[in-house]
């Protein structure tokens, strides 16, 4: 959605915009994920997987592990 917002807003799609042209600029476009976006997204995929052992995450634990793979020097964008 942020992808669409930000292409729609800035003018590059209108209604007349070819669909090959749309999928080109939606994959060069770049997005931000806030923790609470993430955590979002994961709770969804974690409520359709069968016999998960997690059932949902918090926005504090994204930001957590987050935090825990830049200092072990995963280069986050």
């Amino acid at each position: 959605m942020q992808k669409f917002g930000g292409l729609i807003t800035s003018g590059k799609i209108t209604n007349g915009t070819d669909m090959n042209k749309i999928a080109e600029l939606l994959l060069e476009s770049s997005a931000f994920y806030d923790a609470e976006m993430i955590s979002s997204l994961v709770n969804t995929m974690l409520h359709y997987t069968k016999n998960s052992i997690i059932e949902s995450i918090t926005p504090a634990q994204v930001v957590y592990v987050m935090s825990q793979l830049k200092a072990s020097g995963v280069s986050l964008p």
